[in-house]
């Protein structure tokens, strides 16, 4: 198996980003709580201005 790592999270497969998003969403917040990682931060808002990425979380 081959995955690509950044940020201490496994990069999603094509196709996968929606549930990879879901699944990493408390970690992201996390690292934006604990650690004030701005990358993180920048992450999470561009996720909630955009419809599509917004789609990709919701329930």
């Amino acid at each position: 198996m081959v995955a690509a790592l950044e940020n201490g999270v496994v990069i999603p497969g094509a196709g996968d980003e929606g549930t990879w998003l879901k699944d990493n969403m408390a970690f992201f917040q996390e690292q934006i709580d604990v650690y004030d990682d701005d990358e993180f931060r920048d992450m999470v808002k561009e996720i909630h201005e955009r419809e599509d990425l917004r789609k990709l979380v919701e329930l």
